[in-house]
């Protein structure tokens, strides 16, 4: 299998994020559609959605951040090479946040999904945040996708807090 992978720089540097990020959104993306092959979006979205949960989980303890800031969720969001993430708004006394992401998986036409989620990429980022803030809060985290980039947005945004 050959893969093409599309790196856009606008400075016409690469760099190993650039490249890093090409990689694992090309993986990713290969197996959503693999998966949205076998199985249809719907389980598809379920499948991308726990493996974010898994590897949110990895992304915290590899960083090995052990207080919650906005600087620390800032330093985490902003190391994960699967698409680009960074903190919007963050409330400490609430445990409470919002985060907007740049899908990098879902492209062109996607199948809907049902539920808050446009994509099944979106799923993926939806347990990613999950699972990277459940860890650092060591406790259950609600994630809702409130706005889609497949959705006519430029961005999708994410809220999330501690149940």
């Amino acid at each position: 299998m050959a893969w093409q992978l599309s790196l856009n720089n606008t400075n016409g540097r690469l760099t190993l994020r650039d490249v890093e990020e090409a990689v694992a959104t090309e993986m990713l993306t290969a197996l959503k559609e693999s998966i949205i092959n076998l199985f249809g979006p719907s389980v598809a979205a379920i499948i991308m959605f726990k493996l974010g949960e898994v590897v949110g989980v990895r992304e915290c303890k590899k960083m090995d951040i052990t207080t919650v800031s906005a600087r620390n969720l800032k330093i985490l969001f902003s190391n994960v090479t699967y698409g680009r993430m960074n903190i919007a708004i963050y409330n400490d006394y609430n445990c409470e946040g919002r985060i907007h992401v740049k899908n990098l998986i879902d492209r062109g036409e996607q199948p809907p999904v049902n539920g808050d989620g446009g994509g099944v990429g979106c799923y993926f980022y939806k347990g990613l945040i999950k699972g990277a803030t459940s860890a650092l809060f060591k406790s259950d985290v609600v994630v809702h996708e409130v706005r889609c980039g497949l959705k006519r947005n430029s961005y999708c945004e994410y809220y999330f807090c501690k149940r």
